[in-house]
């Protein structure tokens, strides 16, 4: 189902421009070649699918979802489950992920995890943790 860990580099190129969008919306412009560092050093994880992507990147208190997309409402739900399975695996006990988006608030909320605000270079973020 997924395109795992180091990614080909046509695979991550493949979202380039919405890697680049999200860095856009929370003003961090090299999002999209921090996240190829990362993956290329084994400090972050790509994992693509069929309409969407998200890059995990393991912490000392948590693993973030670095980036992610999703264009089909029933995926998100399915990778949420994922994403929580590979955390469990490498044996993290918290998901964490920040986004400018109003609008996830409610599917956040109904998923188990807790909001922050926050300010990220300069932009207003919610932080949102859940503890699996």
């Amino acid at each position: 189902m997924y395109s795992v860990h180091i990614p080909p580099v046509d695979t991550l190129n493949r979202w380039k421009d919405r890697i680049n969008r999200i860095g856009d919306r929370v003003n961090h412009p090299e999002l999209f070649s921090d996240i190829k560092k990362a993956c290329l050093k084994k400090r972050a994880f790509f994992f693509a699918f069929e309409k969407g992507f998200f890059v995990l990147r393991p912490r000392p208190s948590s693993v973030l979802v670095w980036a992610a997309a999703s264009y089909s409402p029933v995926n998100r739900l399915a990778v949420q489950s994922q994403i929580e399975d590979l955390v469990r695996e490498i044996g993290g006990q918290c998901i964490e992920f920040w986004t400018v988006r109003p609008g996830f608030n409610r599917v956040a909320r109904s998923l188990g995890y807790s909001p922050r605000p926050d300010i990220w270079r300069g932009v207003p973020v919610t932080v949102w943790r859940k503890t699996l």
